[in-house]
């Protein structure tokens, strides 16, 4: 009797943990269901409904989350996507890195498949979780992996809007201890942004080449001669002052740039470095485009306190006028004492033009006493 009691003791206890699974099953398909209505209403609702929305689906943060991404990953039009962007960054604010892992990933497995206003908003989420990051300690790493496959499919997709929202990532990037792998891909990133033919992903690339860490500021002296007004101003505006990565030649073009304001911020640059006018006004003659105006140099030279003749006769050898090379291989064969003697016979070996040659061999045949 007390043996069949027992046996009747187990059935009832397994068939009420039977139910209890059954009901939390049934909870857990109906919130799932939910999350994934809620999900497809929020786009074709009303600004005020889609707060209503919003908040109900952060009450269930990670499925919603997951159907969210889901839909970013199915909708082709910028507004909805948008909309679906803004709503991810509110359902996933109170989640720690941890539990946004996961979130990430799936993210990164679904980014190529995105349409671009989907990859956009999906990377505009991320850097919302790396602001909520900062200043947090080191990335975890698949959240870290996540953001490298990000970034590395938005440079592979080349697309300006992606790229730029990529490009955003630098700077709370460095806030969480990035991985080299990590550093590496937007370095990357930075590189191809700079050579961008589009505007908005130069500016943002400038900006983050400011990072120390990346060591990309030679690559961005690139922009300095972008076709865009706004981007040559921001390329002055961040190289001027590195003083320790670019140098006084590298800002000379801009002396002449065709807009006035970007030419007086170049000189500020310049005068900023310490450089007085005359060497300002030399500067300025030698890396004018015009030839008969470099040429000018030459009568510089021993008025402009300061300088090394040998080192910008040097210079003027090289130029890619053969006139400006003949006018500087001529003075530097009238002037022994400058110890050019190994520059005349290169030019003589090596120079494209001719008549270079011929000249280079006449001053070595028939050098000036001094």
């Amino acid at each position: 009797m007390d043996g069949k009691r027992k046996k009747n003791g187990w059935a009832w206890m397994v068939t009420a943990v039977a139910l209890a699974l059954l009901a939390a099953g049934i909870t857990y398909q109906r919130e799932d269901l939910m999350a994934a209505w809620r999900v497809h209403q929020l786009p074709q609702s009303t600004a005020e409904t889609r707060i209503s929305l919003t908040h109900k689906l952060a009450q269930t943060p990670q499925k919603s989350a997951g159907w969210l991404l889901y839909a970013l990953s199915d909708t082709l039009d910028a507004e909805p996507c948008l909309i679906l962007g803004s709503a991810l960054a509110s359902v996933t604010a109170d989640l720690t890195i941890e539990e946004i892992q996961p979130l990430l990933t799936r993210s990164a497995s679904l980014f190529r498949g995105m349409a671009p206003a989907g990859q956009e908003a999906t990377v505009r989420w991320a850097q919302t979780v790396l602001e909520a990051s900062s200043g947090k300690g080191r990335l975890p790493d698949q959240a870290a992996l996540a953001m490298q496959r990000l970034i590395e499919q938005a440079y592979l997709g080349e697309e300006p809007a992606v790229q730029a929202a990529a490009l955003q990532l630098a700077a709370p990037l460095f806030q969480t201890q990035p991985p080299k792998a990590l550093m590496a891909a937007l370095k990357q990133l930075v590189q191809a942004g700079v050579k961008s033919s589009d505007p908005g992903v130069q500016m943002q690339a400038i900006s983050a080449a400011l990072l120390p860490d990346l060591d990309c500021l030679e690559d961005a002296a690139g922009c300095l001669k972008s076709p865009h007004r706004e981007v040559r101003q921001a390329a002055i505006l961040a190289l001027g002052s590195a003083t320790e990565k670019i140098g006084e030649e590298t800002l000379l073009p801009s002396l002449h740039d065709e807009d006035p304001e970007i030419a007086h911020l170049a000189q500020t640059a310049l005068q900023a470095r310490g450089l007085r006018e005359d060497q300002i006004r030399l500067g300025r003659l030698m890396s004018d485009p015009k030839p008969s105006r470099r040429l000018e140099v030459l009568d510089h030279l021993s008025t402009t306190r300061d300088i090394d003749p040998a080192l910008w006769l040097r210079k003027l050898s090289n130029d890619p006028s053969p006139a400006v090379r003949v006018a500087a291989l001529r003075a530097m064969a009238q002037d022994p004492g400058l110890e050019l003697s190994d520059r005349v016979d290169q030019m003589e070996a090596n120079d494209p033009s001719q008549a270079v040659n011929k000249l280079a061999r006449f001053y070595k045949e028939h050098p000036v006493q001094r």
